[in-house]
């Protein structure tokens, strides 16, 4: 699809997603309960945001090693113009993120893309581990009468872990050769390829220099560790929502099951920016399946993504400032990649 084609998709699945929190709620209401909100506690969430970009960086770092050794203050720019990079069509984020680093310090793309494969397999298996306890210890949440688009959510629930185990799989069996039988999968994938066998293998060298800091012990624990942080800091970042909306269940089964079900929807309807999908996750996790007021679900919604994309959006544009950057730049960079 083009670019534009893909924009015009995601604003319709946007639109409909948003349709589909708000149908049966006033503005009015709505209004009433962010005057309602206990705003001591958006402080909380807002540094928690800011210091699972903070932990990011760090993990980054280590990933990166192998490719060159960078500053953690120089990766905050990359990262958080790519996290903005997501609003464009077909969410080109993390390929922003490694054409920025890439452009700034003259390395390879395919080896800091290989090192942003990494962190997204952490953060799956992460998802993973989650998503399996919930299923097996809170499977009764999620019902087949809840349905969104005409899907029941248990219906998406298992076919989100299907997928995310199948691209596990792939990626996983794709890393172990890269990393441990990198001349057996050049020849495999090279053999395929013809007259561009030969990019195929530079690719494939870039990549396994990438992903060298998996085979250090040290670096490995670290990065594991760092995983566990963000990924607890991005789970959260809601819990003082929690508490500014005083939500009837505070516990951490009700929190991580939120995560899930936004993680669910975000994925299974990609939209720019995670605009209408993330907000239809919050309220089905917190109206359909949970005992809040869909009021409160909506309202919640609404405050915690304005939450997140002011972070991102107010730090990548301070990036996009301080280096000189254009959208066009930005723009052009997203089209090479495509």
């Amino acid at each position: 699809m083009s670019k534009i084609s893909q924009l015009i998709l995601g604003l319709i699945i946007a639109f409909g997603a948003l349709y589909y929190t708000v149908r049966d709620v006033s503005a009015g209401d709505v209004m009433d309960s962010f005057a309602a909100i206990d705003f001591i506690y958006i402080l909380p969430s807002l540094l928690i945001i800011i210091f699972s970009y903070v932990v990011h960086a760090f993990r980054w770092r280590i990933l990166l090693l192998p490719v060159a050794r960078i500053p953690v203050s120089q990766l905050f720019s990359p990262i958080m113009i790519g996290a903005m990079g997501n609003i464009l069509p077909g969410r080109p984020g993390e390929i922003l993120r490694a054409w920025l680093l890439g452009k700034r310090k003259n390395l390879p793309v395919s080896g800091i893309l290989a090192s942003i494969l990494i962190v997204r397999l952490f953060d799956m298996v992460i998802l993973l581990f989650l998503f399996t306890w919930i299923l097996l210890f809170h499977a009764e949440v999620f019902s087949s009468q809840i349905q969104y688009a005409g899907l029941s959510v248990e219906t998406m629930a298992k076919g989100f872990g299907k997928v995310t185990g199948g691209v596990l799989l792939v990626l996983g069996i794709f890393i172990y050769f890269t990393v441990f039988h990198k001349e057996v999968l050049k020849q495999f994938i090279g053999n395929r390829m013809g007259k561009w066998q030969a990019k195929t293998e530079q690719i494939v060298e870039n990549f396994s220099q990438g992903l060298q800091s998996i085979r250090d012990p040290v670096a490995l624990l670290k990065v594991t560790g760092y995983s566990i942080l963000e990924n607890a800091a991005n789970i959260f970042t809601f819990y003082p929502l929690f508490w500014a909306y005083n939500l009837q269940d505070k516990s951490l089964t009700a929190l991580l099951i939120l995560m899930v079900v936004v993680t669910i929807i975000i994925v299974a309807l990609p939209t720019p920016a995670f605009l209408g999908s993330f907000q239809a996750g919050v309220l089905i996790a917190l109206h359909e399946m949970g005992n809040e007021s869909e009021v409160v679900a909506v309202g919640f919604g609404m405050v915690s993504w304005t939450l997140n994309f002011v972070v991102i959006f107010s730090a990548g544009l301070f990036f996009i400032l301080r280096d000189q950057l254009s959208f066009g730049q930005l723009l052009k960079a997203s089209n090479q990649t495509k």
